[in-house]
């Protein structure tokens, strides 16, 4: 598993039921993975358009089939990776 921490993730919004602004500031859940690295779904809009009363559910909505919702829209996917640097001699 990757050394580094969590993505932090930042959504800024209105609230849909009361119009004040909302924010959701916390860090991306991440899921280890069998080559070392993490993979975690930030971010989810389930239409082409995206509608502002749907904003604040993105962040804990999850897609239908595995990284795609079937509407075809896909998620924001965050990846870690616990490989060294790429260096060029």
């Amino acid at each position: 598993m990757s050394g580094l921490p969590n993505t932090r993730r930042i959504i800024l919004s209105h609230d849909p039921k009361t119009g004040k602004p909302a924010v959701i500031d916390d860090q991306v859940p991440m899921q280890p993975q069998e080559s070392g690295g993490s993979l975690g779904v930030a971010y989810t809009q389930t239409t082409f358009v995206g509608k502002p009363e749907n904003a604040l559910a993105g962040a804990t909505a999850t897609p239908d089939k595995m990284f795609m919702h079937s509407t075809g829209v896909t998620s924001a996917i965050i990846g870690t990776s616990s490989c060294p640097p790429f260096h060029r001699s």
